[in-house]
């Protein structure tokens, strides 16, 4: 009765979260997840120094970068 549409309720909840918080799912949006050499995901330039190499992974592959320069915040 009332509590399998409580339950119910909170499963679908609890399932919309989960869906919004897929990386997989942010990939085929259009983002993508930077990482430096020992597999770190990059979260700020400040970390990155000339010469380091990323990983970026796309929805569909990765590629492997050089970093040139490191700008200030624009």
């Amino acid at each position: 009765g009332d509590n399998i549409s409580k339950i119910r309720s909170s499963v679908d909840k609890y399932e919309k979260i989960l869906t919004m918080a897929d990386p997989s799912r942010n990939l085929r949006l259009g983002y993508s997840i930077v990482f430096d050499s020992k597999g770190g995901v990059i979260k700020s330039a400040n970390n990155l120094q000339k010469g380091d190499i990323l990983r970026t992974r796309f929805s569909d592959g990765e590629i492997e970068s050089l970093v040139a320069s490191v700008k200030d915040n624009l």
